[in-house]
């Protein structure tokens, strides 16, 4: 069976083509990569496209995160020492998440400290600090 490299040479091209335009504007790019037969338009199809994509961030997600040495730290300095290895986004259930990532590593880290009873106490501390943090920095609307 013989490949057509320059074929696959310009659906790579393509698709990174559509990769960029989906960055852009995500219904520009989806629609680019339907209309160059890259993905099909049927919902399911569009869905197992992105699910690979999305477990493959995650799974990046979580080893960059378990790397993180937070061994006698105190959790103020393990805090920022996390944020400044993150962009944080701007839904809350997305900054949700992190907190929850951040509290298991800091928690799992320190264990032997007991600084914490639980995972969730270390949690509600990290989610409120960035909560309090972006309520003093936000633009007074009540003004």
């Amino acid at each position: 069976m013989s490949v057509n490299y320059e074929a696959v040479s310009q659906r790579e091209e393509l698709f990174k083509k559509g990769c960029d335009i989906f960055n852009q504007d995500p219904k520009k790019g989806l629609q680019f990569l339907i209309d160059n037969n890259l993905v099909h338009q049927e919902a399911e199809d569009v869905a197992q496209f992105f699910i690979p994509i999305k477990i493959y961030h995650k799974e990046v997600m979580n080893v960059y995160f378990d790397q993180l040495d937070f061994n006698k730290m105190d959790f103020l300095a393990a805090f920022r020492k996390f944020l400044a290895g993150c962009h944080l986004p701007r839904e809350a259930t997305k900054i949700d998440r992190l907190m929850e990532k951040f509290a298991a590593r800091y928690c799992e880290c320190n264990s032997n400290l007991g600084i914490f009873a639980s995972d969730d106490a270390a949690y509600v501390l990290a989610y409120s600090v960035i909560m309090l943090t972006t309520d003093l920095h936000s633009k007074d609307i009540y003004s």
